[in-house]
């Protein structure tokens, strides 16, 4: 089926259990899609020593109920899936531009401005609020798992979703950047509320070009500096505040609430007076 439809023109990356490659869909006038193929075997082998890797059983879960839903322009559109010689075949649109990382790396001085963050941000956001309205709560929001195509963010990599309404336990999962502090801890907690501090993190990297610190954990001396000192001060001693407003600190900040429950829900972001772009 695959050797039928799709003929391959190159390889875009290796994943944790395989590749992604750009395909010509021969069926759709020779249309770039991308095509992950997961082994499940390689799969198998590696969450029996390490249990809270992707887990590509999961993410087909959350793939059949995005696909079952209407195609969200800020949500990658997963086109198929199928299963073939003890592989897993995810077909999706095709993002050449990269991720949010890439975009970071790729301006002059390391750092996204501040107006251009912040309309990255708001895609982002709206794409989560989507999956969460939906049941989905990501569990790796990072500038990683962000890709763009034509300019515009598409959330992707699903490999860590669950169930938006679920209590994790014993589940630490993420990029260390990324993690929510009761994540790294190890308690049981909400995945929407460890998805609002990952976000924050996002808007934080892109503003500053490095991450807040490098995990959240009471151990941390940089993670107990930042509990004493907030985001406004910590951006001043990175004599970042010529170029990072207040109002945008302020922002991050109750993002990056130490009590889950007093983060911002997507709906609120989306509400902020800095998110009312033109």
């Amino acid at each position: 089926m695959i050797r039928q439809r799709y003929r391959l023109e190159r390889k875009i990356s290796d994943a944790l259990y395989g590749t992604v490659c750009a395909c010509e869909d021969t069926r759709h006038n020779n249309e770039l899609v991308a095509i992950k193929q997961v082994s499940l075997e390689l799969a198998t082998s590696l969450l029996e020593v390490h249990p809270n890797a992707d887990n590509p059983w999961q993410e087909r879960r959350a793939i059949n109920k995005l696909m079952a839903l209407h195609p969200h322009p800020n949500i990658v559109h997963f086109r198929q899936e199928f299963l073939h010689n003890e592989s897993w075949f995810v077909v999706m649109e095709h993002c050449p531009q990269g991720d949010l990382w890439d975009r970071v790396q790729r301006s002059s001085n390391g750092r996204v401005p501040e107006h251009e963050a912040l309309v990255l941000f708001r895609e982002v956001t709206v794409g989560l609020d989507f999956l969460h309205a939906n049941g989905i709560a990501h569990r790796d929001v990072s500038l990683e798992n962000v890709l763009l195509r034509n300019g515009v963010c598409k959330i992707s990599d699903f490999g860590l979703a669950t169930d938006a309404d679920r209590t994790c336990k014993n589940d630490v999962v993420g990029k260390a950047y990324y993690m929510a502090p009761e994540v790294v801890a190890g308690k049981a907690y909400s995945p929407v509320y460890a998805d609002m501090w990952s976000l924050g993190i996002v808007l934080f990297v892109m503003l500053t070009g490095s991450p807040l610190v490098h995990r959240a954990s009471e151990n941390e001396t940089g993670f107990i500096g930042f509990l004493q000192l907030g985001v406004r001060r910590v951006v001043r001693a990175w004599k970042m505040s010529s170029f990072i407003s207040e109002e945008v600190c302020d922002l991050v900040s109750a993002l990056l609430q130490r009590d889950p429950t007093q983060r911002l829900t997507t709906a609120q972001v989306l509400a902020h007076p800095l998110l009312q772009l033109p």
